[in-house]
């Protein structure tokens, strides 16, 4: 069995809108000479956060509801989407891997980079309104950093190598 046989259209456009993040992230830290402790740290800031009841979950604003780390459809969630992450990560192991710049500058007196890493991994400035790019910008951190965000995801990181 093959992803493609796995995946349905909705599934691989997720994807492919991960993968244009995951570009633009690998773009965000190699001009600005983000290394892969920084890096890592600004990926796992985002899922702790996520994961700790500051996101919402639902299919429409409507159904929507805060998420907690112990909820059983984030639960659900994160087991539904192991086989995208999979996907993602293999089909783009090559941006995954030089994700961070070689040399690291000191951005310790920069206040504005958890800004500017919001907007890259959120895609501010895009006009579509999609609700789906939080789970994009979820997807993004998870199939990068996923070592450190198995201690800050739900189920113990199960979604998670």
């Amino acid at each position: 069995m093959t992803y493609q046989t796995t995946l349905n259209e909705d599934d691989i456009e997720l994807a492919e809108r991960t993968a244009a993040s995951l570009r633009r992230m690998q773009i965000f830290f190699n001009e600005n000479n983000i290394g892969p402790e920084l890096g890592n740290e600004l990926f796992s800031a985002f899922v702790k956060f996520t994961f700790d009841g500051n996101a919402s979950f639902g299919h429409s604003a409507e159904d929507s509801c805060r998420i907690e780390r112990e909820d059983p459809l984030l639960k659900q969630w994160m087991a539904e989407v192991q086989h995208i992450i999979d996907y993602i990560r293999l089909q783009n192991a090559g941006t995954i891997s030089s994700m961070y710049a070689h040399k690291e500058s000191d951005h310790s007196n920069n206040p504005m980079l958890k800004g500017a890493f919001l907007d890259v991994l959120l895609d501010a400035g895009t006009k579509d309104e999609n609700p789906v790019e939080g789970t994009v910008a979820v997807l993004t951190c998870l199939c990068v950093n996923h070592i450190k965000n198995a201690q800050h995801a739900p189920a113990g990181g199960r979604a998670l190598h």
